[in-house]
């Protein structure tokens, strides 16, 4: 059973304008519950402004700090260098 009530799924907004413009998750990997795995999606208009790489920062130390875990991991889209990023800069595994 999955006792950390996931998965997990919020919106992103922009603060300027209060638009919803993306979202990110989480969900644990492959029925692992001390292991999780975030996403995000934001809108084209609004990437390589920061939003996701907030986005991501925040869930982590949700993930670490509130659920207690320590094992994160993010995949991106072959080709998708921002998302690869963003990942390389919260630290997460590839």
């Amino acid at each position: 059973m999955n006792k950390k009530k996931l998965p997990y799924v919020l919106g992103i907004f922009c603060k300027e304008n209060k638009l919803l413009i993306g979202n990110i998750g989480m969900n644990v990997v492959d029925g692992i519950t001390d292991q999780i795995e975030i996403g995000y999606s934001i809108c084209e208009a609004y990437c390589n402004q920061g939003y996701a790489t907030e986005a991501v920062q925040a869930m982590v130390e949700f993930v670490s700090e509130e659920l207690k875990i320590m094992y994160l991991q993010g995949r991106v889209l072959k080709g998708n260098l921002g998302s690869q990023r963003v990942l390389e800069k919260m630290a997460l595994l590839l």
